[in-house]
């Protein structure tokens, strides 16, 4: 079986992108979304490109089903997989001091909490190993406030200091993190291609110079200090990274 990685929020967008990247890399892709209509045309776009993948249908807010998920990769790959690439988020819309707890907690699992769960799941034959990676996407909205996306904001800050701080921690195992902040809508033929994003992570994952986070702002791709980039005021479900919980 080839080398095995898990992507979690699978859309149209940079979890296809992913899934193309990896794949052209000699991975076998473990698809994870919720939407199970969805979840099947991107699996069907992907293995026609002749990439070897499998969908698993699973809600990243159910922790039981996300850590069931990673059983049943596991033994469609026959072993542990190699790499992690955490791709999903979750929109909940509302001002800070009027937000449904339940709501927030979900959005809050989806954003940052699933992330660290499938970390610890598969992060320790990875440390065994001595190899693997680690990685995540995040946006602006972990650098800037936006009215009306608290849960939002909250959850791609924790990931992203979470991230960057596993990095410190995994520091000399061989295991590599890095993560991708996106500062603008995610659309095909601008800075914030899909493909240039998932070249990004496959980048990360191979190990670069750019260090733990790699930048996409509105002028370049950079590393080190972000520049705020223009974005738009509609939020739709591609204005930020990530390709949803489903």
């Amino acid at each position: 079986m080839k080398p095995v990685v898990i992507v979690a929020g699978v859309g149209p967008g940079i979890g296809t992108s992913i899934a193309r990247a990896f794949g052209a890399e000699g991975f076998a892709i473990a698809l994870l979304a919720r939407d199970s209509a969805r979840l099947a045309k991107r699996y069907a776009e992907i293995t026609a490109a002749g990439i070897t993948a499998a969908p698993f249908i699973v809600d990243l807010a159910d922790a039981a089903a996300t850590r069931n998920a990673v059983e049943h990769v596991r033994a469609w790959a026959g072993g542990d997989p190699s790499s992690l690439v955490y791709n999903a988020f979750a929109l909940q819309q509302g001002s800070a001091d009027q937000l449904d707890l339940a709501e927030s907690q979900r959005a809050m699992r989806v954003n940052f909490i699933a992330a660290t769960q499938l970390t610890a799941l598969v992060a320790p034959a990875m440390r065994a190993s001595g190899t693997g990676s680690l990685l995540f996407t995040g946006g602006g909205a972990a650098l800037h406030p936006y009215a009306g996306l608290a849960s939002l904001c909250a959850g791609k800050a924790a990931l992203r200091m979470w991230a960057l701080t596993l990095a410190e921690d995994l520091a000399g195992t061989g295991v590599r993190v890095g993560t991708v902040t996106v500062h603008g809508r995610v659309e095909r033929g601008t800075p914030f291609d899909p493909d240039n994003i998932a070249a990004a992570l496959v980048r990360l994952h191979r190990g670069t110079n750019d260090g733990v986070e790699i930048h996409f702002t509105a002028g370049a791709t950079a590393s080190g200090t972000p520049e705020r980039a223009a974005m738009s005021t509609s939020h739709g479900a591609d204005d930020f990274s990530g390709d949803g919980d489903g």
